[in-house]
């Protein structure tokens, strides 16, 4: 368990060595080292307004894999509901991308667990991460970052900024979340393994 960044006032979970087990074999399955770089992905969601949509996130984990080396790849996680949201961040993916599919919750954390930066709106998975202590971007649209976003100096927080230079304008139907450009993901992803070390 990698616990140096997670603060006393967040939540810490704790993984046994058969889960750490199945997390190994799983990405030796699907052709990723252990212990080789990636770069996670969740896009789901509890409703609409939350969800950063999913070209942007694909666009965020190019960028961030092409920096970390060409042969990095990107794993998409989703939950049952979350079909067609992780199909849209594979199809933006530029480099290698594979789909976790549908994981139990343990399974789904101790994979997780394993990712070198992780990209993910404000949800569950969002607390799931950061109880493992993995460097994280948190993309917030209308919820209270003060109060939900975690504590830790490596989850580094995203939310809409019109006074920001690059801000998108976004259509009358769309959330704050739409005016965030893919950028701003890359930048925070950039200062959360900074503040990681670059390595854990």
């Amino acid at each position: 368990l990698f616990r140096s960044a997670i603060t006393a006032a967040d939540p810490v979970i704790a993984l046994t060595d058969e889960e750490s087990a199945w997390a190994s074999r799983w990405l030796a399955d699907n052709g990723i080292d252990d212990g080789a770089p990636f770069v996670g992905v969740h896009p789901g969601g509890s409703s609409a307004d939350k969800r950063y949509p999913e070209d942007r996130f694909g666009k965020a984990a190019s960028r961030l894999t092409e920096e970390m080396g060409s042969a990095v790849p990107t794993v998409v996680f989703g939950g049952p509901d979350d079909a067609a949201r992780v199909e849209g961040v594979l199809d933006s993916v530029e480099n290698v991308a594979v789909s976790a599919g549908s994981l139990t919750l343990r399974r789904l954390i101790s994979l997780m667990a394993r990712v070198r930066v992780m990209l993910v709106n404000d949800s569950g998975p969002m607390h799931m991460a950061a109880a493992v202590g993995v460097p994280l971007v948190a993309i917030f649209g209308p919820t209270d970052h003060v109060r939900w976003m975690p504590r830790a100096a490596t989850a580094q927080l995203v939310m809409a900024d019109d006074t920001r230079p690059g801000a998108v304008a976004a259509g009358t139907e769309e959330s704050d979340v739409h005016r965030i450009p893919h950028g701003w993901v890359v930048e925070a992803g950039r200062r959360a393994l900074a503040q990681a070390g670059g390595q854990r």
